[in-house]
């Protein structure tokens, strides 16, 4: 009896171990299928010297954890899926040691189909972003409610830079993840101050106006550039150059829309941001009425680089 005892006893434990190393099994293999984000997080410091550099250190990698590690979508991702972005923040000023006053940069791209070449999706620069962070503390992302500032802000640009990318594969494809950084923008209207100033509904340059603009249907317009530009443009690259002009050009003239409504749009602004080098690029190899069309339309979009575009003239 007792030899029966220890036998089942012993089963029973190889049975615990074994179904704790299956769930392990599981927890690991969906975490490498699930994540969405191969997001680079840097912090410069260099202007802050108030605070030990150890703090900077572990806030960088609290921040890669949290934007990485976080399932943003139901989707699930091969590892060579993930979407490439750098999150770069450079600490302007300690207000104090655990309260911080940072310019956020947000850069995404995505691959251009049969090429080694990669574009730029997204490219914006928030100066306004102020957050506070304790050494070691958890960072949690809680839905339909905002707990802090640093990673509703962190939240909200994963959200920006799915929808940015979804939207270059499938006709508004990232209309969901717009929808949640809307939603992480509302929340964020009950943060204190300051940190509710960088989601000022009074700022033109605030993240709350720049998730308005990109789901007002009045610009909708620069959603299907997202689309037309990239899936019917740019990934014909390699098949039919013709081709993929004259829809990168198509796809620009949609930009009048919402010049007309709103000329200092903050969609117009990360549009030239992004793509500025790249449309160059294209263009100088264009014949001398695609070059007129497409210099007719940064002058009228984007006169303060006129001179930049037109060095297509001379390649």
């Amino acid at each position: 009896m007792i030899l029966l005892n220890q036998l089942l006893k012993d089963f029973k434990t190889k049975i615990t171990l074994g179904f704790v190393l299956l769930m392990c099994m599981i927890c690991t293999s969906n975490k490498v299928l699930a994540q969405e984000l191969n997001c680079t997080v840097q912090i410069n410091y260099q202007q802050v010297t108030s605070v030990n550099a150890d703090v900077f250190e572990k806030m960088q990698t609290a921040m890669w954890e949290f934007v990485n590690n976080q399932r943003w979508t139901k989707d699930q991702f091969k590892p060579e899926e993930k979407i490439d972005c750098q999150f770069f923040f450079n600490i302007d000023e300690a207000l104090s040691n655990t309260q911080f006053k940072a310019t956020v940069s947000v850069q995404a791209t995505r691959p251009v189909y049969g090429t080694s070449y990669e574009t730029t999706i997204l490219n914006f620069i928030d100066k306004n972003v102020i957050f506070e962070y304790q050494e070691d503390q958890p960072m949690f992302f809680v839905e339909n409610a905002y707990t802090s500032n640093l990673t509703s802000v962190l939240a909200f640009y994963s959200y920006l830079v799915i929808g940015f990318d979804y939207e270059t594969f499938s006709k508004r494809g990232g209309e969901k993840y717009f929808d949640k950084a809307n939603e992480i923008s509302s929340y964020a209207q009950q943060a204190p101050p300051p940190y509710k100033t960088g989601w000022s509904t009074e700022s033109k340059n605030s993240r709350y106006e720049l998730i308005q603009d990109l789901t007002n249907t009045q610009f909708s317009p620069f959603r299907s550039y997202l689309y037309t530009y990239h899936r019917m443009g740019l990934d014909s690259f390699d098949q039919n150059q013709v081709k993929m002009r004259a829809d990168v050009l198509k796809s620009l003239n949609e930009f009048r829309t919402i010049f007309q409504i709103k000329q200092q749009s903050m969609l117009l602004r990360i549009f030239f941001m992004s793509k500025m080098q790249e449309l160059i690029n294209i263009f100088s190899k264009a014949t001398s009425t695609e070059k007129q069309k497409f210099l007719k339309f940064v002058e009228e979009m984007d006169s303060g680089n006129l001179s930049r575009y037109q060095k297509i003239n001379k390649i």
